[in-house]
């Protein structure tokens, strides 16, 4: 079955719908349970926006899923983390700096969990309500997309490592050699594998789109609209990103004195904040995904427990409710039916004598 989530820009579905569940205004937080899908927030007037993703809510999802997506959310953030931090570290060390090598190797490590992390993350979801959507197709384009671009910054990274071990080397065998009058000549694989590293990760970066896209679905399935809205922005400041990394680069290469430094500085601190906020539209949200899962999960976790609970507790009740087994009958001790007076017993017309005096 086709979801209406195919196309994230397009218009949303205008039929109304009675909001069953908990769900908080995106701008003042108010609660909209039971208000319809039309209507408007009773506090701020911001436009309901109905959910675009149906087969229940994330928390109803089976545990093991819950488990493995948060657990590799988490890991895919780190790797992430690892990537940037590791770009603008080896930024710092000229070509041919044995830094480099540990820096590029390190970078290339980091962006291959981040391509598996991805691959885990976009598994087809395991609904726990029943429903006729086909999960193994529903948004297979965008899954396919993100995967095989993802992917790519590992292959990138790998192929940069790989120019940079062979240029270390190629320096190291000139600065044995001794002076040359050729000069040093660039070696052919480090040339090609810099061309291709950098065509990798250009549509690796490109990827981030779908990427964006595919985890805003995942936060609508979670009732998160908020950051299913702030996802689905994120394209939008990636592509504002890209002539700005590139004005970015144009200042960095310039700096070529101490003294050209002192003047583009200014310029290099303002289009490199530029370039941070950019990319914190991808960042920021990816980071709060990561912890939407994690609650997600112990969600989960909490209501499994409570269920267990409330079932015991009913078949306690069910246990105590039973009947009980019944004492062996006996025959009852006869009872007078109106009170008696003192009463001898009777001796037979025998006679009987008095018990002695003590005195």
């Amino acid at each position: 079955m086709a979801t209406p989530s195919a196309n994230p820009f397009s218009r949303f579905n205008t039929t109304p719908v009675v909001i069953v569940e908990d769900r908080l205004c995106t701008r003042c937080s108010y609660n909209l349970k039971g208000l319809k899908t039309t209507d408007r927030c009773p506090e701020c007037g911001n436009p309901i926006r109905p959910r675009q993703v149906g087969g229940g809510n994330m928390t109803e999802a089976p545990l093991p899923y819950l488990d493995r997506l948060a657990t590799w959310a988490g890991i895919g953030v780190a790797a992430a983390g690892v990537v940037f931090v590791m770009m603008l570290a080896g930024a710092a060390f000229k070509p041919g700096n044995a830094a480099l090598l540990a820096t590029s190797g390190l970078t290339a490590f980091a962006a291959l969990w981040w391509g598996y992390a991805v691959r885990v993350v976009t598994e087809p979801r395991r609904l726990g309500v029943a429903s006729n959507i086909n999960t193994e197709t529903e948004w297979k384009r965008w899954r396919y997309l993100t995967r095989w671009s993802q992917w790519l910054w590992g292959v990138g990274f790998t192929l940069v490592f790989v120019a940079a071990t062979a240029l270390h080397g190629a320096l190291a065998l000139q600065n044995a050699a001794g002076p040359s009058t050729t000069g040093f000549v660039m070696p052919a694989i480090v040339t090609a594998s810099a061309m291709v590293g950098t065509a990798a990760l250009l549509l690796a970066f490109a990827g981030l789109i779908p990427t964006a896209v595919y985890l805003s679905f995942l936060a609508d399935w979670a009732n998160d609209i908020s950051l299913a809205m702030r996802l689905r922005m994120a394209p939008f400041m990636l592509l504002i990103s890209l002539p700005v990394g590139a004005f970015f680069m144009i200042l960095l290469s310039m700096v070529r004195s101490t003294a050209r430094m002192i003047i583009i500085a200014p310029a290099i601190a303002i289009v490199g904040a530029g370039l941070l906020v950019c990319l914190g539209f991808f960042i920021v949200p990816l980071i709060q995904f990561a912890i939407l899962c994690h609650w997600a999960r112990k969600n989960s976790t909490q209501a499994l427990d409570r269920d267990r609970r409330a079932s015991a507790a009913i078949v306690r009740r069910v246990e105590d409710g039973k009947a009980k087994d019944q004492p062996t009958p006996r025959v009852r001790e006869g009872k007078p039916s109106r009170p008696q007076g003192l009463h001898m017993p009777a001796t037979g017309g025998e006679g009987y004598d008095l018990a002695p005096d003590d005195h």
